[in-house]
């Protein structure tokens, strides 16, 4: 009883030892691990969110064996682990942005908040998080900012992170024109219906008729005396 108890703390003891072996018991898997060179995260890991389709998880670590070839940390300072994605049929790691900047001669000083609180798409493609640093030109401040990254395209691309957090002016549509752009349309030429002559900026006058009164004509009467007829006028 007493040497299974040894062999117990001593199997847990050696999960914990930076750069040991992968290794966990039948029914679970770790996943906060480098498959490829066979290392566990030397440090905590938390924040776990598992996509829709039960093939990515994603976490945060402190650990900072999890880097993939080639990266390079600041000068004068380190890395200090950062947000991953495993492929749980691959095995396959990413990591999908760097975690907090330390200065070497001062572990425990920030220079630069990294990424934290991660949140995956349904698909594991895409993986949004928050940091502060800045990792697209539009991100002009200090502040920490909400990305999306895309991780189907490099890292080393531009395009792999998208700045949601900042003001963007929307998109116009093509079909619509200012008004002060907008060309104006001359008025439409009216033609009148009494002269049949056109005008472009007033409407036409309504054709009226002015009926002239007739003039009396004049009366003939008859002389008695001379018997002829006179004309008087009005």
């Amino acid at each position: 009883m007493r040497t299974a108890a040894i062999l117990a703390v001593a199997a847990g003891f050696a999960l914990v030892v930076p750069g040991a072996p992968a290794y966990v018991a039948p029914g679970a898997r770790i996943v906060s691990a480098s498959f490829e060179r066979l290392e566990q995260a030397d440090d905590t890991t938390s924040q776990i969110a598992l996509s829709g389709d039960g093939r990515h998880v994603v976490f945060t670590t402190r650990a900072r064996n999890l880097f993939p070839d080639g990266f390079a940390d600041p000068a004068d300072a380190f890395t200090q682990g950062g947000i991953f994605r495993q492929d749980l049929e691959t095995n396959r790691l990413e990591l999908v942005a760097a975690g907090d900047v330390r200065p070497e001669a001062a572990p425990e000083t920030l220079r630069t908040r990294g990424a934290l609180n991660p949140s995956v798409s349904a698909d594991g493609r895409f993986v949004a998080f928050s940091t502060g640093e800045r990792l697209v030109p539009a991100d002009d401040n200090g502040n920490v900012d909400v990305y999306v990254r895309d991780l189907r395209v490099p890292a080393s691309d531009q395009r792999a992170y998208d700045l949601v957090s900042a003001p963007t002016p929307p998109r116009r549509p093509s079909s619509i024109v200012p008004a002060r752009t907008r060309a104006r349309r001359p008025p439409r030429a009216r033609r009148s219906r009494a002269t049949g002559a056109t005008s472009s900026s007033a409407p036409p006058r309504r054709a009226t008729s002015r009926r002239r009164t007739p003039r009396p004509r004049p009366r003939s009467r008859c002389s008695s005396a001379t018997g002829s007829s006179a004309a008087r006028g009005w």
